[in-house]
């Protein structure tokens, strides 16, 4: 992805070529996530990092806008499934997410970090189908997987069972 600076120096605006890759990704990157996107960006961040070229993320928490887009299949079957509990998240609006992305991009002074972003206010996920509840005018119950469900989950999408069973217990 070319940003704004890059397209003007690359024109011969100024005296030397800078590059810049930003890169959209996922908060909580790690090599020994449970979450398989997770694991594969972070494997993406470092061999970034192994190259010359000045590199950022943009790692937006979940998309408030995710919630009304299963809004369908959740007003259908009044259920949203998912593997988190109760532990909070703040959930972030897609625009303000594309705003800062846009910064990243034109803003020198943001290039060559990670960058994470979350929405203003972190709630857990019977809180958030609360407000989902409100927003469709019907009642939604929450199912979330129990402990063997998610280390099964864990261990299909790659990770060893002994690990997984550690992490989630």
């Amino acid at each position: 992805m070319r940003s704004v600076p890059e397209s003007a120096v690359a024109d011969g605006e100024a005296g030397s070529a800078q590059r810049q890759v930003t890169r959209l990704s996922v908060l909580n990157t790690s090599a020994d996530s449970i979450g398989i996107n997770q694991r594969a960006h972070y494997s993406i961040d470092q061999f970034a990092s192994s190259t010359a070229v000045p590199y950022s993320t943009i790692r937006p928490a979940i998309f408030s806008a995710s919630l009304l887009a299963a809004g369908r299949e959740v007003r259908d079957s009044r259920t949203w499934t998912g593997l988190a509990g109760s532990g909070r998240t703040a959930l972030i609006d897609h625009r303000d997410a594309a705003e800062a992305g846009l910064r990243v991009l034109t803003d020198p002074a943001f290039w060559g970090a990670h960058h994470d972003l979350t929405g203003p206010v972190p709630m857990s996920w019977p809180e958030a189908l609360e407000l989902l509840s409100a927003e469709l005018g019907e009642p939604v119950v929450g199912v979330i997987g129990t402990s063997a469900t998610r280390t099964v989950y864990a261990v299909l999408s790659g990770m060893v069972r002994s690990i997984a069973a550690s992490r989630i217990m």
